[in-house]
């Protein structure tokens, strides 16, 4: 009888131990930073509505738009956030966000944290975390942002292996903001588009976005086009 009960406890444990994330896991989630005070250097204690310096900025791969959890000190293992920030501006080694979501006051210290972008390739990161910038940059925060991916091309003006390897990272990378809403289907079936033409095919573009719904138009890593 005791070795059937103790046979059930070891299951009963490996089966916690699989379904139960550690705190660690989590923490392997998020990029971790802190409120290093308001953008009012004579207040103490941050409300909703209130705006605040954190130490997450564009090296942590945020953008303008993201929104930041903040939790306590208490909060090791980062699964009891009591509030959210969005931010306003993202520099390098900081932002500035406005706090809307708070269960109670809070004041500098306490730490706030985002998803971190996952890349498949690292060496496609300055690129595309570029691209994410200068996508939400010419827009209000809280406005999401919808783009199109369309083929990228290479100095030669061809879709390569490489080209269709760097589309789809940078949709799984852009995919990850919830800023960003990719357009998948077209109701224009028979768009075609070379970037060689741009500047004659401006005012046709400017009417397919229109058309489609799309703020943001992609053609290849350097050439963007924002609808105007």
């Amino acid at each position: 009888m005791k070795k059937k009960y103790l046979k059930v406890s070891l299951v009963f444990l490996f089966f916690l131990l699989i379904i139960l994330p550690s705190k660690n896991s989590y923490c392997e989630e998020y990029i971790k930073g802190e409120i290093i005070s308001s953008v009012s250097q004579n207040q103490l204690s941050l409300l909703v509505g209130d705006r605040a310096v954190v130490s997450l900025g564009m090296k942590d791969g945020v953008i303008k738009g993201d929104l930041l959890k903040i939790t306590d000190n208490t909060d090791v293992g980062l699964i009891n956030p009591i509030g959210q920030c969005a931010v306003l501006r993202a520099d390098n080694d900081n932002s500035i966000c406005e706090i809307i979501k708070l269960q109670t006051e809070i004041d500098a210290g306490s730490p706030v944290f985002i998803e971190k972008l996952k890349y498949t390739e690292d060496k496609y990161s300055p690129i595309i975390y570029g691209l994410l910038s200068k996508t939400v940059n010419p827009y209000e925060p809280h406005k999401r942002v919808k783009v199109f991916i369309y083929n990228i091309f290479d100095e030669k003006n061809d879709v390569t292996k490489f080209s269709m390897k760097l589309k789809k990272e940078i949709e799984s990378i852009f995919s990850q903001k919830s800023k960003i809403i990719l357009k998948g289907a077209l109701k224009t079936k028979d768009f075609l588009f070379y970037p060689g033409v741009y500047k004659e095919y401006k005012g046709m573009l400017d009417e397919f976005m229109k058309i489609e719904n799309i703020d943001v138009l992609y053609k290849q890593p350097y050439m963007v086009h924002i609808l105007s």
